[in-house]
């Protein structure tokens, strides 16, 4: 009952009461005395009671500001990557359609050298010429496929390939050493595993990502350090939440880890930007370096994560999908004399460069040949007469392009052969029109051996 009295907060009436009921020896001054003592520690106790209660909300309070504070960053972090997302969509966009102009401007350039030898076979006084011409034609050729890379406008061939490959043969090239003679101080470790897996990959583009990546790592460190190159094959079973989210599945990765100089926080989220660069100089200069490695990365379906610090080195981290079964590699051993025929041809292009270009190509392999200026043209050319294949551009005029074309024509002769071929890489309207028919898609620019080949798989299909 005592206890209960100073819990209840009726103390001052409640304990005079109790003394009085059992009438205990004790003077009136004793039992106010004593009953302000009690009162005090009924106090305390609510006191106590009422700390508690509030620590425990003070503690949810903190508890909930700190989820506040995560959910708000990720929300930060979730919107920086889909700003920059967005931003190299667009640059994508752009590149992606001036990678194909270009495409259609270097096609001629790229196969009149090769076509000039052909017509003047050994003779040639001006050989040295021709060649200059001809490696600066496919020196811009490479370029543009950086360009269609990176903007994933351009898909490439690819088959099975081992990372520890594709390093070793970067490292050998004239690239590697170069750096080598100009970074003396730079000690290179390799730890590749033996057993990685394979993956698809096209080897020159993979060896360009290396190559980007490795150089990239030189020069954060023009005073010396160490760059590491490591492969392995890891099982990701719960996602990675980086740069990237590494989602599960299985993997072969390429890890490239330097200690030079870092790249900052506020730096690391546009580094794959194109131009966008904090180094003062560099031995490639053309600020596209990081930008090609992502378009490679996602052209490889692969996905990338990066950590770095200033002045901490970097640790770019890249995971391609692994092939659980190796695939079988084809060989092809044409010529020039196993590309030539006399069938009837149709070029259907809109450019006049490239439409004399192929003319002059074809009728130096023997081949019968035609042109149309445009779709509309070659459905009417069909519709008198017949030929054994056409080559058809794809990107011609809006109301009336190569899909459009192609249709067309199979309603005047349901058998016709077709090659089709853009400075675009394989998109929807690509891929209905080889539904239809179509034997191949050539991507430009192309040699005269690789035409010569596509336009033999298409007549002798």
């Amino acid at each position: 009952m005592f206890c209960q009295t100073i819990s209840s907060g009726l103390h001052t009436k409640g304990l005079y009461t109790a003394f009085r009921l059992i009438d205990l020896p004790y003077s009136e001054i004793e039992i106010a005395l004593f009953n302000i003592i009690v009162n005090r520690i009924g106090e305390a106790l609510e006191n106590i009671s009422l700390f508690e209660e509030l620590k425990k909300q003070n503690i949810n309070l903190q508890k909930e500001i700190i989820e506040r504070k995560k959910t708000e960053k990720e929300k930060k972090i979730l919107q920086v990557k889909l700003e920059l997302a967005k931003r190299m969509e667009s640059i994508e966009l752009l590149v992606g359609g001036v990678a194909h102009d270009l495409n259609n401007i270097l096609c001629p350039l790229v196969g009149y050298p090769q076509l000039i030898r052909m017509k003047l076979k050994n003779n040639i006084p001006i050989d040295r010429e021709i060649e200059i011409i001809e490696k600066a034609a496919l020196r811009a050729s490479n370029e543009v496929k950086d360009l269609a890379t990176i903007s994933r406008k351009s898909a490439y061939p690819k088959k099975s390939v081992n990372l520890n490959a594709a390093i070793e043969e970067y490292f050998t090239s004239a690239t590697m050493i170069e750096y080598e003679e100009k970074y003396p101080d730079v000690k290179i470790i390799k730890k590749l595993d033996k057993d990685i897996k394979n993956i698809s990959g096209s080897m020159p583009h993979l060896t360009k990502l290396i190559m980007n990546l490795v150089c990239n790592a030189y020069e954060f460190m023009p005073e010396g350090g160490e760059l590491t190159i490591t492969t392995s094959s890891v099982k990701v079973d719960k996602t990675i939440y980086g740069y990237e989210d590494i989602l599960p599945g299985n993997y072969s990765l390429l890890k490239i880890t330097d200690n030079g100089s870092g790249i900052s926080e506020s730096d690391i989220i546009r580094i794959f930007e194109p131009y966008y660069t904090k180094k003062i100089h560099s031995m490639t200069g053309s600020g596209l370096g990081l930008w090609v490695v992502y378009g490679i990365v996602k052209e490889h379906n692969a996905l990338i994560d990066v950590n770095s610090e200033n002045r901490n080195g970097s640790v770019f981290n890249i995971y391609f999908p692994a092939l659980e079964q190796e695939e079988e590699e084809t060989k092809d051993s044409r010529n020039i004399k196993s590309i030539r025929g006399t069938e009837k041809i149709l070029v259907i292009d809109d450019e006049i460069e490239l439409r004399t270009f192929l003319s002059d190509a074809l009728k130096q392999l023997n081949y019968d040949v035609y042109v149309a200026e445009n779709g509309r043209a070659a459905v009417k050319f069909l519709s008198e007469q017949s030929v054994n294949l056409i080559i058809l551009d794809m990107i011609m005029e809006n109301d009336f392009d190569g899909l459009d074309t192609y249709r067309e024509i199979l309603r005047i002769h349901p058998e016709q052969k077709a090659i089709i071929s853009s400075g675009f890489s394989v998109n929807e309207r690509i891929e209905e029109t080889l539904k239809l028919g179509a034997s191949q898609f050539l991507k430009k620019p192309y040699t005269i051996m690789e035409l010569g080949e596509a336009i033999r798989n298409g007549l002798d299909k």
